[in-house]
């Protein structure tokens, strides 16, 4: 029979454990903050429109982003920061459309081969987005995070869906039309 000292002691013990099972998970989040930066953003503005935020301006969707991610494809959401230095460090989130190497179809007739170290990037939301249509080719070295999750509002919670890997379709035969049917199909559903 264990004595009333044992009885604290495993008490005691228990708490501890509790106590630990909360605060390290909130040491690494505050860690992680300051090492690579905040695990989560909220998602401004309209050009990601339908996949973010489709309930309107004043239910701006919440996302997960994940800094140490290994390689990038063609359909991943991003978080970048702006290329153009009129707007300093400000966050951009975009899809890649196009990896380097592969042409992208540009409003004007032409079409553009997306340079080595660099990705070709467009909002959902064609008319209201400033992106690669705009301002051109973006460094990877802007890329931040890609988005991994969407976590609010929770009816909307889940993965965000990768359309267009490079394993679907060879980059010759990618072309931004191809991609926007598909990013239209997928947000429908």
């Amino acid at each position: 029979v264990p004595s009333r000292r044992n009885h604290k002691a495993l008490d005691m013990l228990n708490i501890i454990a509790r106590g630990a099972c909360v605060a390290f998970p909130t040491v690494a989040l505050l860690a992680h903050d300051r090492a690579l930066g905040p695990l989560t953003a909220v998602v401004d503005g309209a050009s990601m429109h339908p996949t973010f935020n489709r309930d309107g301006p004043a239910f701006r969707d919440r996302i997960l982003l994940n800094r140490l991610y290994r390689q990038l494809d063609r359909g991943d959401v991003v978080v970048l920061r702006s290329p153009s230095p009129k707007e300093g460090d400000q966050l951009l989130i975009k899809r890649i459309v196009g990896l380097e190497g592969d042409r992208v179809a540009l409003q004007s007739g032409g079409e553009c081969v997306v340079p080595s170290g660099q990705v070709w990037v467009e909002g959902d939301n064609k008319v209201v987005s400033r992106d690669s249509r705009r301002f051109g080719p973006v460094d990877l070295s802007l890329v931040e995070a890609r988005v991994a999750l969407k976590i609010w509002p929770l009816q909307n919670f889940g993965a965000i869906g990768n359309v267009g890997s490079a394993a679907e379709q060879p980059p010759a035969r990618q072309s931004v039309s191809d991609l926007l049917a598909a990013v239209g199909a997928v947000s429908r559903v």
